[in-house]
């Protein structure tokens, strides 16, 4: 399914509409045969990022060079278990 390109209005207005970015995660789940789920935006960043259950979906697009911005996070180790990293406190220093 290719997106129709979007007007930076357009864009900035639907970034993070579970509805209208829903078929196109869906299509990407089902695809890699994934679980789908109800999907969640608890962020908005430059690209539509959506929580479907356990998984992150992140949609990059032609606007703000997605192909190279897909290209730096795919080549990321995945995480497969929540990390956090301590904040140093002002005594650690």
């Amino acid at each position: 399914m290719k997106v129709n390109s979007l007007s930076a209005a357009a864009r900035s207005a639907h970034l993070g509409d579970p509805k209208y970015w829903g078929p196109y995660v869906t299509q990407v789940l089902l695809r890699h045969e994934l679980p789908t789920a109800p999907l969640e935006s608890p962020f908005v960043g430059t690209f539509p990022t959506f929580l479907a259950g356990d998984l992150v979906v992140k949609l990059f697009g032609e606007a703000f060079d997605g192909t190279a911005s897909h290209g730096v996070v795919s080549s990321m180790p995945a995480r497969t278990e929540p990390r956090l990293t301590p904040t140093p406190r002002k005594d650690d220093l």
